[in-house]
């Protein structure tokens, strides 16, 4: 089971993905593959400011797993909010055709 956190913390936006599904179509693992291209898509549009250690984000990726902790510097809230919900309704299509494969945890509230 692949599973999918995001939730706000102020500013910040978190998103946590975790695990590997047992989902086998002919030896391929198709919600995988899905998984780590949305992910991917992710981390490869983020600007170069936010990968270079030197920005307000943190991004960690290893063989099923991936962590993304971004505060939009100034003038960047709109392009962070596109990328992360793009993100997130790419795996929620995931999810709703292979439900026993994905798990996503949405906590948009303010994590105040």
């Amino acid at each position: 089971m692949t599973r999918v956190l995001h939730y706000r913390l102020g500013d910040e936006r978190i998103l946590s993905v975790d695990g590997h599904s047992d989902y086998s179509d002919n030896g391929v693992n198709t919600v995988c593959a899905c998984v780590s291209l949305a992910v991917s898509v992710l981390y490869l549009a983020l600007p170069v400011r936010y990968k270079d250690g030197k920005g307000s984000a943190q991004v960690d990726i290893a063989d099923g797993h991936a962590r993304f902790e971004v505060a939009p510097l100034k003038g960047d809230e709109e392009l962070i909010e596109l990328l992360f919900s793009s993100t997130l309704e790419a795996l929620r299509m995931i999810e709703r055709e292979f439900p026993e494969h994905i798990q996503i945890t949405d906590n948009e509230a303010d994590g105040d």
